[in-house]
């Protein structure tokens, strides 16, 4: 019994996690949108973090791809900087980020550690400047299969947290 105990407890600290975040129907979205456009301000990140700037712009760019790809917004764009009615702006603060190097994944392996990037995010109503929405999200892969591919799962970390930052806005973009 204490060796299955022990077998379960390496096996499954390896997995991956995310913030839950509800899947969203489009189709029943469509005709209940709160907002029509979705502007992005900077994304900016603490001044501690190494490296923020090229990961920001992935996750953004995901983001507003994830965004596009649905078809419900009339506007997926950066932030013009005067308000507009209709609209919601999306600010985010990256807090941490490790993306595990592709050296440290091929000789480590697993036991290199776990990728993980972690942003601050708010859903603001362009016209009333009232909060929407405001939520600490996190991702991080899991170590096993980072290992067996060879870190690719660590470096698509950034594009899989603006497709985690689109589905967030989604879950948020209905009318209450």
């Amino acid at each position: 019994m204490l060796r299955r105990s022990l077998v379960a407890c390496v096996l499954f600290a390896g997995c991956a996690v995310r913030t839950p975040v509800p899947q969203v129907d489009v189709n029943a979205l469509r005709g209940n949108l709160a907002f029509e456009e979705v502007w992005f301000r900077d994304f900016t990140s603490a001044p501690d973090i190494p490296n923020a700037t090229s990961a920001l712009g992935l996750c953004e760019g995901s983001c507003r791809a994830h965004l596009a790809s649905q078809g419900l917004f009339r506007q997926v764009a950066r932030h013009p900087g005067s308000s507009s009615a209709g609209g919601a702006v999306v600010d985010v603060h990256l807090q941490a980020l490790r993306i595990v190097g592709g050296a440290a994944r091929f000789w480590g392996g697993a036991l290199a550690g776990r990728s993980h990037m972690k942003v601050h995010a708010k859903l603001t109503d362009s016209a009333t400047g009232g909060v929407i929405a405001e939520e600490d999200l996190m991702g991080a892969p899991n170590v096993y299969g980072s290992a067996y591919s060879g870190g690719a799962a660590d470096r698509a970390l950034p594009e899989a947290m603006g497709r985690l930052l689109g589905d967030w806005i989604l879950s948020h973009a209905g009318r209450r």
